[in-house]
């Protein structure tokens, strides 16, 4: 048998569950008269508890928190179109362009050399420019998504 009182919560354990506590804790509550006191106010509290009716509220409360939620968001189910309305007829000019007009690009550069450098890193900042307002836009509205107030 030990000496050392169990705490509250093997008290409640034991009381509740009817262990799962060691043979040494159950022996020194058996022989100790303050822990079978305590165990016996947690008994009598516990049936108190049980005994009590289940509180009524005299309003809805399941109305009263869904008027204060706000109004869901209505989503656009459909997606967004307008890239693909420029992006797929100018793919397809591109692709008809390289295929009917494909042997003549390399004597169409010759000598240009200078301009179509030019033109590539023009055309790549502005791609850059609109893809990163694009990324922008796209990370605003998922923010705004998130704030609910």
């Amino acid at each position: 048998m030990t000496t050392k009182h169990p705490s509250d919560d093997e008290l409640q354990q034991y009381i509740f569950n009817g262990g799962p506590i060691s043979k040494d804790v159950t022996a020194h509550i058996n022989a100790c008269e303050d822990c079978r006191a305590r165990m016996e106010t947690y008994r009598v509290l516990i049936m108190g508890i049980e005994q009590l009716p289940a509180p009524v509220f005299e309003f809805d409360l399941q109305e009263l928190v869904l008027s204060r939620l706000p109004a869901p968001i209505e989503k656009n189910k459909e997606g967004n179109l307008s890239p693909w309305v420029f992006i797929g007829p100018t793919a397809m000019a591109g692709g008809l362009i390289i295929y009917f007009f494909g042997r003549y690009f390399p004597g169409l550069l010759t000598g240009v050399a200078t301009l179509a450098n030019g033109l590539v890193v023009v055309s790549a900042c502005i791609l850059a420019m609109v893809l990163g307002v694009d990324m922008y836009k796209s990370y605003k509205k998922k923010i705004n998504a998130l704030d609910l107030y």
